[in-house]
Order: C-alpha cells, then structure tokens, then sequence
C-alpha cells in the first residue's frame, strides 16, 4: 500500500531547481551574448521537473501514483507560470520602471484578447505534456537507472 507523500514538499523543489536553473541559463546566455529561445525555456522547464523527479523516486523508492502524478503536473505548471510572470515584472521593473509596465500594458492592451489566450493556452498545452512526461515515462527510467545504481 502506498503511503500519503506531501506533493507540496516536490513542487517547492520543481519551483526552486526551476527558478536557479532559469537564472543560470540566462546569465549564461547574457554574458555570451546569445539570444534566448523558446528550447531554453523548454530545457530549464525539464531540467526543474528532471529534479523534482529524481527526489520524489530517491525520496519513496517507487513511481508517483496517478493522482500524486496529476497533482505534481498541476502545481508544477501553476509554479512555473507564477514564476515566469513574477519575474517578468520584477525585471522590466527593474529595467524600465513603472512605464515599461504600462508599455507592456498597451502592447496587450492593442492586441486580440483570443490570440493572447490562443497564446496562452497553446504554451500551456506544450508545457503540461512536458510535464507529464517528466513526471511519468521519464521518471520511469530515470528510477530503472537509480534501481540499477543501488540507490533506490
């Protein structure tokens, strides 16, 4: 019989290993003076939930269940957006102070609300099956390599 984990203890590590591993690619990206794209942003999105993964099957020595499953892709996927809009505002803050908001403002603000939401939805869509794939089929291997080390 599996016993009740605490899915939040999984998610706050997704949500750190994200946020050092986002901060760490950008710097990297900054000072080579390479532009970012959306495979940077995908590989940080995997590099978080690869961690988080890892921990769960070091942690209890088996798979997440389905709902632990559900639950870690949810709260990873809410953390993440959470994260990404957080921070976008501190930086352009930061940068351009509260006019560049209101100029990120009136860029949305001129633009079709569906395609944001298309947008939105589509991106979403894309990180949920990431996710769903860290959290399940890539888990799966990732505790077959542990199994194999002794470590699990």
């Amino acid at each position: 019989m599996e016993q009740d984990v605490n899915i939040n203890k999984y998610v706050i590590k997704f949500f750190f290993a994200y946020a050092l591993v986002s901060v760490a690619a950008f710097a990297i990206l900054y000072f080579l003076d390479i532009d970012a794209n959306s495979g940077v942003s995908v590989a940080v999105l995997i590099g978080g939930a690869m961690y988080a993964a890892g921990k769960f099957l070091e942690d209890n020595k088996r798979m997440p269940s389905k709902q632990e499953k559900s639950k870690l892709v949810w709260l990873s996927l809410f953390s993440c957006w959470g994260l990404s809009i957080d921070s976008s505002i501190i930086i352009v803050l930061a940068m351009a102070g509260f006019d560049g908001l209101l100029y990120i403002y009136a860029i949305f603000k001129s633009m079709n609300f569906l395609i944001i939401l298309g947008l939105f939805m589509f991106v979403s869509l894309l990180y949920f099956l990431i996710l769903s794939w860290c959290y399940g089929g890539f888990a799966k291997r990732q505790l077959k390599t542990l199994q194999k080390k002794g470590k699990v």
